[in-house]
């Protein structure tokens, strides 16, 4: 009977809660993106002629320097605008599937975290000072799988769990009264 509840339980969290969690992570990305702005651009239209201009001794052939089709296309890129840089945001933002694995992953090692801190310590001697440890870890764990898995920095990677908070809180403040408006009694 106990494990059919963890069944259901784990099914749950997989189906429901991890893709929130991605769309969530998403969403901290994308706002972190527009407070951060775009990284500059470094290179451009002119990396491909400067690279162009390198290479010149490699497009020798007569069928290259008539502008049709290299000879050999793994040589040198078919198209020059293929080695321009685009300006994309600071924090490169992960597909669904990779925000929903981040979150998984996040989530398993904040559930290990939470356990050794309740190993450690009682939750009935610690009151305030244990929510805080809790609390406290569980930040540290999220921010640290999302600076190896987003690839970003740490601090980044606060900015975008702590927009990942306010969108869960703008949501909250939203749905809460209308939860509150659709279950009153009459």
């Amino acid at each position: 009977m106990a494990f059919s509840g963890l069944l259901v339980g784990s099914l749950i969290v997989l189906v429901i809660i991890v893709p929130i969690a991605g769309i969530l992570l998403r969403a901290g990305v994308s706002f972190a993106n527009k407070l951060l702005g775009p990284k500059p651009v470094t290179g451009g239209s002119d990396r491909a002629e400067t690279w162009a201009d390198e290479h010149a001794t490699t497009m020798s052939s007569p069928v290259e320097a008539a502008g049709s089709e290299p000879v050999n296309p793994y040589r040198t890129p078919r198209h020059a605008e293929s080695l321009a840089v685009v300006p994309v945001g600071v924090i490169p933002a992960p597909s669904f599937g990779y925000a929903c694995g981040i979150a998984f992953v996040a989530g398993f090692v904040n559930l290990i975290s939470t356990g050794v801190i309740e190993a450690l310590f009682s939750p009935a001697s610690g009151g305030l000072a244990y929510i805080a440890l809790k609390l406290f870890a569980n930040v540290v764990v999220y921010m640290t799988i999302y600076k190896f898995m987003l690839p970003t920095s740490f601090g980044r990677a606060a900015l975008v769990w702590f927009l990942q908070f306010l969108v869960v809180v703008a949501i909250a403040l939203v749905l809460t009264p209308l939860m509150f408006l659709a279950f009153a009694p009459r």
